[in-house]
């Protein structure tokens, strides 16, 4: 990965974006995120502030009490 464009922001209609990574692990694989309600399963990378550092990794890569939220952009979707 050369970037990442942070924009994360709580959406207006669905906002589910931002949660623990527990929460995203254990959340069946379909669940619709965001107003454009994108499947839960078309995520591969999630990012969140670790430590005082911003982390970009897969949700496995991430303690169940982080928060996260997705990686939105068209590359990073399967």
């Amino acid at each position: 990965m050369r970037s990442v464009l942070g924009n994360a922001f709580v959406e207006q209609e669905n906002a589910n974006t931002i949660r623990r990574a527990k929460d995203f692990r254990c959340g069946t694989a379909d669940t619709l995120l965001g107003d454009r309600r994108i499947p839960l399963s078309r995520f591969r990378l999630f990012v969140g502030v670790v430590d005082g550092e911003m982390k970009v990794g897969r949700i496995g890569e991430f303690a169940d009490s982080d928060i996260v939220t997705p990686v939105v952009n068209k590359t990073e979707l399967v």
